[in-house]
């Protein structure tokens, strides 16, 4: 198995401290296996705990009247691949509310810029999140389970965030492009030398 990974040159940030009003991040993509309406709904749960929770979201459409974003959004249609980094290190946690993924690679991304995730337990999710450590994890679908992660997360001490924010960038930084290509060059070795 070649795992996934990440360019942690590009996707990485510093050690922060947790803002002082907290910030969730969000990928708006309407595709039914994304999760969107989980994730959206899980924010609201979490908004009803932090009333001045704001909302960071990017996508590759605008936002849509079925999928309303939370009022005060801080909407990013299109970003380049160079501001994506900044849009993750900018919350406080990234929510993925997935029913499927092949892998999920915005959960590595976000997690290698210092931000714990909260996400359903689809593609990679539950092998590079250790719930309560580096995020939360929730079943497909739940989105009381997803939103209750969101809320803990958030509610969390300064100091026990900022571990669980280095927790998921060390995390991350275990799946680096290098990793990724030793591992698929030592597949390829094993397959000439077993002919």
């Amino acid at each position: 198995l070649v795992p996934n990974s990440v360019d942690t040159e590009q996707f990485n940030a510093p050690p922060r401290d947790r803002n002082a009003r907290p910030r969730v991040g969000v990928i708006y993509v309407f595709a039914p296996f994304k999760g969107l309406d989980t994730s959206l709904r899980a924010i609201e749960i979490a908004r009803a705990q932090f009333p001045d929770l704001q909302v960071t979201a990017f996508g590759p459409r605008t936002p849509a009247d079925e999928f309303p974003l939370p009022p005060g959004t801080h909407f990013t249609h299109q970003p380049a691949q160079e501001d994506i980094p900044g849009l993750y290190a900018s919350c406080d946690a990234w929510v993925l509310g997935s029913r499927f993924e092949g892998f999920g690679l915005p959960t590595l991304e976000a997690m290698a810029c210092h931000t714990p995730v909260v996400a359903t337990r689809a593609g990679a999710a539950p092998d590079l999140i250790e719930h309560g450590v580096n995020g939360y994890l929730a079943d497909i679908d739940d989105a009381e389970t997803l939103g209750a992660g969101l809320v803990e997360l958030l509610s969390k001490s300064p100091e026990d965030w900022r571990a669980m924010s280095t927790a998921a960038h060390k995390r991350a930084h275990n799946y680096t492009w290098d990793d990724a290509t030793d591992a698929f060059e030592a597949a390829l070795k094993k397959i000439v030398e077993t002919g």
